[in-house]
């Protein structure tokens, strides 16, 4: 059996930590309150969490709206927001490209396609 203090032992991202700063803040509690609040939750079976993650996103939904606190950091966001935006206009490039080369760029297509499976 685990000593007591190491049953609420809980590690936290720099971003989690951040997360779960501004989610005290918005909501009026200090740090221990909201650990206090992931300590009981995870004491029981049903509602054990494996990450601090999964016990901020259950107290944002329990807070009834009133906390804006995203997991995940703005420059994360903006990273993501960017890649997805380049990925979408490949797929737009690529798609027209194969559109007006047509049935003429199967060979070039054939040998694309080799070169992605030899450098995978």
């Amino acid at each position: 059996m685990l000593p007591h203090k190491l049953l609420s032992l809980k590690y936290a991202t720099v971003e989690n930590f951040e997360s779960i700063a501004k989610l005290c803040s918005e909501n009026a509690i200090n740090l221990s309150e909201f650990f206090d609040y992931a300590k009981n939750e995870d004491s029981k079976v049903e509602t054990s969490k494996f990450l601090i993650r999964q016990n901020i996103e259950v107290y944002l939904k329990s807070s009834n709206g009133n906390c804006s606190v995203r997991v995940g950091s703005d420059t994360l966001a903006g990273t993501k927001k960017k890649l997805f935006e380049h990925l979408e206009n490949t797929f737009i490039f690529s798609t027209k490209y194969w559109q007006n080369v047509g049935e003429a760029g199967i060979p070039e297509l054939i040998i694309v396609c080799q070169k992605l499976k030899n450098n995978a």
